[in-house]
């Protein structure tokens, strides 16, 4: 049992952790189920060992009465989760080998939370980033400890439940990245909703079973990977003890439009509203370094899930996105010192167009794995150690709100993505996630929150520059009705 307790600027807020259980995959009808290991793709292997956290709120519902704080419906969301487990199964084993998951009757940890010293609309008004991580089980986006043995002892999820005294619920989440990517995340909460919807006696047509086989059949793993191939992502993305900050922005339809006609230019016709919020994102972080070395490279998450065919489908399980990146000195023309958004943009998108499906072909399959180190030798050669590298990940294709809509619960009127980072860890820095805000105007495209983590000196600059500020809101309370 666990006691945590932080006392930010202002009222205490207390988290009181009182129990803790292992969910293991439902059983079948016969009791007797035998379980391949579950073989990790080369892509899910050269994934570093990191969570993604989530953790969605709901108001408290009808269903709670004003003698006390409602319990959320623990035994439901169990029972849920168990029987999602049953074709999901890979996430409730653990990593052997960086070869295969096995050991599927470890299962998934949920914990059960009190919450005391603050209401859910307390908490939201505006939402308290630092202490988000109160509410999931393990920190985001930091390394992993190794482990000096062939297991891996972290869960592929961890789920914490924490109740409000208003009896608001917190469902925190963590997906350990090896072979939890935004489509696999996804696929996975649409159906663990359907399972708790139908166990609450609602319907749900929604079940769309994985497909555990094909990454591993595109993408075949290896036994053994190049020292300087297995650390091309850490070296890429984390910090090492450097202090950083973590903010919260959220963009309006009307400002998204306007900085899409900045983003608009001969080599990019119609930007995308990721496209246009990375480049802006990206030349406002350059302006505040006031450092032209800094952030040099802009290294874009893209799925390629649908960029090969019919070899991979939406519910293929594993890391199935690609990472190009783009150099601001391709944007750069004329001698001149600094890019303009417009430019910013334009090298984006061509980065990103150069994962199509010939270079997809060339990286599968048996010999694709050469391919796939010759291009990142080429590429940490190019990079070198002295540019740094400023991380996208967008999740504005997947409607996180309305796939995790739960039957005791309802739909949550928010998503958190990450917190602020503790400092004593070395975490992911640099990095930047998109994701749709609801209740935002429908004209332009709906309302986008972008979650940074930048250095605490870069992260000061931009809170102090106009230029952005005109653009984007900082941290806007989230209403709970």
């Amino acid at each position: 049992m666990a006691h945590l307790a932080r006392r930010p600027a202002g009222k205490l807020m207390e988290v009181v952790v009182k129990s803790v259980e292992n969910i293991k995959p439902a059983s079948s009808s016969s009791g007797f189920e035998i379980r391949k290991p579950y073989n990790l793709c080369l892509l899910d292997q050269l994934m570093s060992s990191i969570y993604t956290s989530f953790v969605f709120f709901y108001p408290a519902s009808s269903a709670a009465n004003s003698h006390g704080p409602a319990s959320p419906p623990a035994d439901q969301l169990k029972a849920s989760l168990s029987k999602t487990l049953n074709p999901f199964y890979p996430l409730a084993g653990r990593v052997r080998d960086n070869l295969v998951i096995d050991n599927f009757q470890a299962g998934v940890p949920i914990s059960e939370a009190r919450v005391a010293g603050r209401t859910l609309s307390e908490f939201l008004s505006p939402p308290d980033l630092d202490l988000l991580g109160e509410l999931v089980p393990f920190e985001p986006l930091c390394v992993l400890q190794t482990p000096s043995t062939e297991f891996d002892d972290h869960p592929q999820l961890a789920v914490q439940a924490s109740t409000f005294d208003c009896g608001g619920t917190a469902i925190g989440l963590n997906f350990h990245h090896k072979i939890a990517d935004g489509g696999t995340i996804t696929a996975f909460l649409e159906n663990w909703a359907a399972n708790d919807k139908k166990i609450g006696g609602s319907k749900s047509n929604h079940e769309q079973l994985p497909d555990l086989n094909r990454a591993s059949s595109v993408f075949p793993p290896r036994r053994s990977i190049p020292p300087r191939i297995a650390s091309f992502n850490a070296e890429l993305l984390f910090q090492n003890l450097r202090r950083t900050a973590t903010r919260r922005f959220v963009f309006g339809g009307e400002a998204i439009a306007a900085l899409r006609g900045r983003a608009r230019g001969i080599g990019l016709e119609n930007p995308s509203r990721t496209e246009t919020l990375w480049a802006f994102l990206w030349e406002s972080a350059i302006r505040a370094s006031q450092n032209e070395e800094q952030l040099q490279c802009f290294a874009n998450i893209v799925s390629i899930r649908n960029r090969m065919g019919r070899r991979l489908c939406r519910n293929t399980i594993g890391n199935m996105f690609a990472t190009p990146i783009a150099f601001r000195s391709e944007g750069r023309g004329g001698g001149k010192q600094r890019e303009t958004m417009k430019e910013l943009a334009e090298v984006i998108r061509r980065s990103a167009q150069g994962v199509d499906e010939a270079y997809l072909d060339s990286i599968s399959g048996e010999g694709g794995s050469e391919v796939m180190f010759d291009a990142m030798n080429r590429l940490a050669g190019r990079i070198g150690g002295s540019h740094e590298v400023l991380a996208g990940t967008s999740w504005l294709q997947f409607d996180l709100l309305r796939s995790f809509e739960l039957a005791g619960l309802g739909k949550p009127v928010w998503v958190s993505m990450m917190g602020g980072a503790r400092g004593d860890r070395r975490c992911v820095e640099n990095c930047m996630i998109l994701n749709e805000l609801a209740g935002g105007e429908v004209a332009g495209g709906g309302m986008v929150e972008a979650w940074v983590r930048l250095d605490e000196e870069i992260m000061a600059g931009l809170e102090r520059d106009p230029g952005f500020l005109e653009f984007a809101s900082h941290n806007p309370a989230i209403v709970v009705t």
